[in-house]
């Protein structure tokens, strides 16, 4: 005979000791920054610490000065999160993390995993965000004058993909690096009316939470884990193709050198290569349709989907199944139909648009992408991304396609600190 779980008060409490603190990083030589330039912090990693990389942020005063003359100014979808052109963080020396074109993909998750809601309240504060079509409106700056924007958000990166901790207690004695490498130009991720505006980027530092664990707790970690530390956790890659789809219409072939033992999904942005330059008075992450009338995707000898898609609903199908599941009533997502089924950007400050590809590639799917090592082994295979495009009238167009491959990275860290990759 068995009891109902209302009805057993066996619970009992305990935890080890721990203190939970937040200490504010400088970045390496000056915390003061301008466009193209890099941040670079070193975390420290002490004894019997652990780092709570999804409760840290960067915080940094966003300052964009007019030229000439006087400019309107919108940030795109994400905010100040689109000045980021590239995160990459080393453990002791080594690799784990390597983002570039790091905006974009930022911008177009924001629209796929944040709710209207968050967007015009939490990352409103925190990151420049606005509504659900652009990022925060900071409005007209006279010519020679300054408009700033505080923000304080989290950053996306591998330290914080898993569902523990990262330990920085392994890496003792050792360093935790990261560079955080700003966008060339205002107009990289600011609609504004003219070119000559030029960003400052002040007071930038790293709000990182800590947990500090007591020696019995760390005895208590280290007997479970062993000589070594390792974990499962979440990356990202950026592969960039420029191509063109002329008047009659184009089938392009993209090659994605995304070689992984556990490549979990592709996504792909598409924009109009002027745009993605930094073009006045337009969106720079503006994804758009482009008339796509259909894709296949080839990994080795299989192609994914089986069927190629050839309609929006089955387009946006695909890439809510690559991020979650389809039918997910819980999912958080702000997009609107017309940001999906736009063919080609618009000049102004109406809205950004969000189309995305997505390709999942994952052995059970609409698990989390974190929690397995479950991905597609493509070490040994040629990945194509094909997409076609109807005819585009009068001239040709240059677009700029951004392919990113999720995929689980395993990192290990030896007793004596000694740190290595496998993906």
């Amino acid at each position: 005979m068995s009891l109902p779980k209302a009805l057993m008060y066996d619970n009992a409490i305990k935890a080890s000791y721990a203190k939970n603190f937040v200490t504010i990083l400088n970045c390496q030589n000056t915390n003061n920054h301008s466009s193209g330039s890099t941040a670079i912090i070193n975390i420290p990693c002490q004894n019997n610490q652990v780092l709570s990389w999804n409760d840290s942020v960067l915080k940094m005063k966003l300052k964009l000065t007019a030229g000439a003359a006087a400019s309107t100014c919108v940030l795109d979808r994400a905010g100040v999160a689109g000045a980021i052109q590239r995160v990459r963080i080393f453990a002791n020396g080594v690799l784990i993390n390597d983002l570039d074109n790091y905006g974009n993909l930022i911008t177009q998750l924001t629209s796929f995993q944040e709710s209207h809601d968050t967007l015009q309240g939490k990352l409103a504060v925190l990151q420049g965000t606005d509504s659900d079509l652009k990022g925060k409106t900071i409005g007209e700056v006279a010519a020679g004058a300054t408009a700033s924007v505080d923000v304080a958000f989290p950053l996306m990166t591998c330290l914080g993909a898993s569902d523990r901790y990262f330990p920085t207690y392994a890496l003792a004695g050792g360093s935790l690096r990261m560079e955080i490498q700003f966008v060339s130009g205002v107009n990289k991720f600011v609609n504004a009316t003219e070119a000559d505006m030029t960003a400052a980027f002040e007071g930038v530092q790293l709000c990182a939470n800590f947990v500090e664990l007591s020696d019995s707790g760390m005895r208590i970690v280290k007997e479970a884990s062993g000589p070594s530390t390792d974990f499962v956790c979440g990356a990202y890659t950026n592969y960039v193709h420029n191509g063109n789809i002329n008047a009659a219409g184009s089938q392009l072939s993209v090659p994605i050198p995304a070689r992984f033992n556990s490549l979990n999904a592709l996504y792909v942005s598409q924009r109009q290569q002027d745009n993605a330059n930094g073009l006045v008075n337009r969106f720079p992450y503006d994804s758009v349709k482009l008339r796509l009338s259909e894709y296949r995707t080839q990994i080795g000898s299989a192609v994914i989907p089986t069927e190629p898609p050839t309609s929006v609903p089955q387009f946006l199908s695909e890439v809510e199944r690559s991020l979650s599941s389809v039918s997910n009533s819980m999912s958080q997502s702000s997009y609107r139909l017309a940001q999906i089924e736009a063919e080609t950007s618009a000049n102004g400050q109406v809205r950004s648009n969000c189309f995305l590809v997505g390709v999942e590639t994952q052995s059970y799917a609409s698990q989390p992408m974190n929690s397995s090592y479950s991905g597609l082994n493509t070490t040994q295979s040629d990945i194509y991304f094909r997409p076609t495009y109807a005819a585009a009238g009068g001239a040709g167009l240059d677009i700029r396609l951004d392919c990113y491959a999720a995929y689980d990275q395993l990192i290990s860290i030896s007793e004596g600190g000694d740190v290595s990759v496998q993906y």
